[in-house]
């Protein structure tokens, strides 16, 4: 290689590396009771979260129904800035009453993923058994087998045929 190409590829690492330390903004937030109504033909995305940008992945976390009488729960890895290994454990949490509290909820189902890669998803569902019960969708995560982090949804409310009730 050229001098001239060695020098673009350091400047360019370097970019990346400052991008990723001075934007807070690459991850993105919205509450669901922000959200706006999706259209009913969709059954939006009821709940998103990201994680805080960290220098090696960004996590997005999301909760739908469909009207099939399921919830679902989605991780995405957005964003992983170095080959990294992103262990995922995402669990899905239900209760007849409302509380922000996953201990207090019933985990109706969970999955483990040893890699996330980036782009990727992980995702459960569980049956709503024709109730009208709140659900909370929960990760935890780890970058390289450093300390774990965590991404919750909120509790939303979901009809007993998985539809979004907003409240």
């Amino acid at each position: 290689m050229t001098k001239i190409v060695k020098r673009i590829l350091i400047g360019l690492a370097a970019a990346l590396l400052l991008a990723a330390f001075l934007v807070p903004g690459l991850a993105r937030r919205a509450d669901a009771a922000e959200a706006p109504a999706a259209p009913a033909a969709e059954t939006a995305t009821a709940a998103e979260e990201a994680a805080e940008p960290r220098l090696f992945a960004t996590l997005t976390l999301s909760m739908r129904g469909e009207g099939t009488q399921k919830v679902f729960a989605t991780v995405k890895n957005e964003f992983t800035l170095f080959p990294s290994t992103v262990q995922v454990l995402i669990s899905l949490y239900a209760s007849a009453g409302f509380t922000t509290d996953y201990n207090k909820m019933s985990l109706q189902t969970s999955k483990l993923t040893e890699d996330l890669n980036m782009g990727s998803t992980l995702e459960v569902s569980a049956s709503t058994s024709g109730k009208t019960l709140y659900w909370l969708a929960r990760v935890e995560y780890r970058e390289n087998g450093g300390a774990w982090k965590t991404l919750e949804t909120g509790p939303l409310l979901y009809d007993g045929n998985g539809n979004h009730i907003e409240q």
